[in-house]
């Protein structure tokens, strides 16, 4: 939205596959939203998640210790259950930037949505692309190359050069590339060494579905 702003430029946002949560986040903020026919969006919400892993540490001898300045310093730890009040903690942190979250799609779809709409479709559900149709989340179902060819209509061009860009070491999707695929064997592993557990500490709120 602050570039939409800063550019004073007409953007238009093209879901080709996955666009929840974070990618609904950012595709809010465009003048219109085109979904793929297959396209999945919505999943408006936050999520915090955690796996407890005390129990399987005990049974293999494993036995955490902390030294802490207060007794929350560790709050949401999977090496440990998290208290009745630490589970309020967290959840007035995502209410807080769920409230967010709602705040920018109105600022994005304000004109088509009232905050009530907008609040009882962001229960973290998910919508395919005639569903998001229905729902004024997206503007139109349609393809890449309609939203090049409405962006040069508004423009009054003929011809226009459509730039790619990608992360370093990013999937590069086109017909041609093969989908990176997760064996079973590494879908069931887990490392319970330190480095193995480090991911597990971390505490990430996330505009992401994950179910």
């Amino acid at each position: 939205m602050q570039f939409k702003k800063r550019a004073g430029v007409r953007i238009i946002a093209c879901m080709t596959g996955l666009a929840t949560s974070g990618g609904y986040y950012v595709a809010s903020a465009a003048d219109e939203i085109i979904a793929q026919p297959t396209s999945i969006t919505g999943g408006i919400g936050v999520i915090a998640m955690k796996l407890n892993v005390d129990k399987l540490l005990s049974k293999i001898g494993i036995e955490e210790e902390t030294i802490k300045s207060g007794d929350k310093k560790d709050i949401w730890s999977p090496l440990r259950p998290s208290t009745l009040e630490e589970k309020e903690i967290m959840q007035t942190i995502i209410n807080t930037l769920h409230e967010r979250f709602v705040d920018v799609v109105l600022a994005g779809r304000g004109s088509l949505l009232s905050k009530e709409e907008v609040e009882r479709l962001a229960d973290g559900r998910i919508f395919t692309a005639d569903q998001a149709l229905e729902a004024k989340l997206i503007d139109r179902v349609g393809y890449l190359d309609d939203a090049v060819t409405e962006m040069k209509e508004s423009l009054k061009i003929e011809q226009a050069k459509v730039i790619t860009f990608y992360r370093p070491g990013s999937y590069k999707a086109t017909i041609y590339s093969g989908y990176p695929v997760t064996s079973h064997k590494e879908i069931l592993s887990f490392s319970i060494n330190a480095d193995g557990l480090a991911p597990l500490s971390g505490v990430r709120f996330m505009y992401l579905w994950r179910p």
